[in-house]
């Protein structure tokens, strides 16, 4: 399962049901590879508004000239409860922009990374 730069876009009970289909749909054994904006990126800097459900108001300006909603992420604890149930194998960042901020100039693109495992009924014997 793969869901890259886009989960981030959903609402907290949104987001949740989502990850229990995406689960439902991975086979036993199966992985998982998601991504979520953090709050070191340059957008949480824009926010005008914290909304119930999990989202942030962001207003965006210059060449983008747009109102998003972003579901940031705090921290890699944050990360992996957004991720339940599946069993995390990896958890770390990236960031894109700052690897060319002297031709963007944008900020930071600070993403999380998860990458996750169903437990199949192997995993359950050897333990």
């Amino acid at each position: 399962m793969i869901a890259n730069q886009s989960l981030y876009y959903l609402p907290n009970d949104v987001l949740k049901r989502t990850i229990k289909e995406l689960f439902d749909l991975t086979k036993n054994g199966g992985y998982c590879f998601f991504t979520m904006m953090s709050t070191k990126n340059a957008y949480n800097s824009l926010r005008v508004a914290e909304l119930d459900n999990g989202l942030s108001e962001v207003r965006l300006t210059g060449r983008l000239n747009e109102t998003t909603f972003i579901n940031f992420v705090e921290n890699q604890e944050e990360l992996i409860s957004k991720f339940e149930p599946y069993i995390p194998l990896y958890v770390g960042d990236y960031d894109f922009y700052n690897l060319y901020q002297e031709y963007g100039g944008e900020g930071s693109g600070h993403h999380f990374i998860y990458i996750g495992k169903k437990e199949d009924n192997n995993d359950k014997k050897n333990t």
